[in-house]
């Protein structure tokens, strides 16, 4: 759900910067890079498809360095 809000932020902030978008290049890069996410977050919503959410995939990145992290600091 968090993730749902951090990208509907993100989408509010680019409608409203748009004109700003259209004329840099740097920020048209930006756009499209936070865009992909919001699509497929967009497309899983909408449509109630049980699709991967982005903290399954930061779980999948590090979840496993996570856990020897923690394994290190608990006391036996």
């Amino acid at each position: 759900m968090t993730e749902k809000i951090i990208i509907l932020f993100i989408i509010a902030f680019l409608y409203f910067d748009f004109r700003a978008i259209k004329q840099d290049k740097k920020l048209k890069r930006i756009y499209l890079v936070l865009s992909i996410p919001a699509v497929y977050l967009l497309y899983s919503f909408v449509f109630g498809k049980n699709l991967p959410n982005l903290d399954e995939f930061f779980y999948f990145i590090f979840g496993p360095l996570a856990e020897i992290v923690i394994s290190w600091l608990k006391v036996k």
